[in-house]
């Protein structure tokens, strides 16, 4: 029994240990002009995944689509979104100076239900909008609803 434990504690310890010494020994990549490594990309959106199912109220979409609507949400996206998620015409190369780089709606559109859409633009859009256009999505959001 106390070589299972003595192994068990071992085991436990030598991952967090092993990335320690990793890290400091300069080994983990740094750079924020390059692409995060696979591992991180699928661990970030699984955690932001469960984040946002966890947290984000199971809202009925308040906004009916009309053309009235639509234009205005594009207007929106357009003015308060679009210098760093990309217009339809063409790819932003300041949202790909982010590290990780800022998704490209117009060419790989969010596949969620509109509740966690709305959950992630009204809470997060707002705290990233700011580094990008220094004022917030709640400001617009008179014109849109």
């Amino acid at each position: 029994m106390r070589r299972f434990v003595l192994g068990f504690v071992v085991g436990m310890l030598a991952l967090p240990v092993a990335a320690f010494i990793t890290a400091w020994q300069g080994y983990l990549p740094a750079l924020a002009n390059t692409d995060p490594p696979g591992w991180e990309r699928a661990f970030s959106q699984m955690a932001l995944n469960a984040y946002v199912v966890r947290h984000a109220p199971h809202l009925s979409n308040p906004m009916q689509p009309t053309d009235e609507n639509l234009l205005a949400g594009l207007n929106v996206f357009r003015d308060a979104c679009a210098g760093c998620h990309g217009d339809p015409n063409s790819r932003n190369d300041y949202g790909a100076s982010f590290y990780p780089h800022v998704p490209q709606f117009t060419f790989n559109p969010p596949r969620l239900p509109d509740w966690q859409t709305f959950w992630i633009v009204k809470n997060l859009g707002e705290v990233f909008g700011d580094v990008c256009l220094g004022r917030t999505v709640a400001s617009r959001q008179g014109s849109v609803g």
